[in-house]
């Protein structure tokens, strides 16, 4: 009983993490408060009239070093497209990076599966702030 008790957690770990992974890339595509575009050329032509704000992944390296373990400040580094600096809004550290997590749960597999509701609670409070959880609940074949 243990043991599909731990095959389970484990799969759902899993799971979890894939989504995470998978969706990491599109979380970060967020709007203002007002559905407008606050998206600014660094050199000074006023708005982009359909820009979208967007997360981009990146790694800082300096030529013959390793990457950098520290967050670099807004103002050192900066970021183009087609040859135009682009406007930087922030910059975090992939730590405190929100994440995109789906957990599924299939109660007619494991009859104890009431046992790791509390567990799978914890690790969701647990993720870094601003992340985005999905929990899908299977009774009996049906998705509730």
């Amino acid at each position: 009983m243990r043991e599909k008790n731990g095959r389970l957690l484990t799969v759902l770990l899993i799971a979890a993490l894939v989504c995470a992974v998978f969706s990491r890339s599109a979380s970060g595509q967020q709007r203002s408060r007002d559905g407008e575009n606050e998206n600014t050329v660094a050199s000074g032509q006023g708005p982009r009239i359909g820009v979208r704000t967007v997360t981009i992944p990146i790694t800082i390296r300096e030529k013959g070093s390793k990457p950098q373990d520290e967050i670099m400040p807004v103002g050192e580094f900066v970021v183009r497209e087609d040859g135009d600096a682009q406007r930087i809004l922030s910059v975090r550290d992939i730590g405190n990076a929100p994440l995109s997590v789906a957990v599924l749960i299939q109660d007619d597999v494991v009859s104890s599966i009431g046992n790791e509701i509390k567990a799978m609670g914890e690790f969701i409070r647990r993720l870094p702030r601003g992340s985005r959880v999905m929990v899908g609940y299977i009774r009996s074949g049906s998705l509730q």
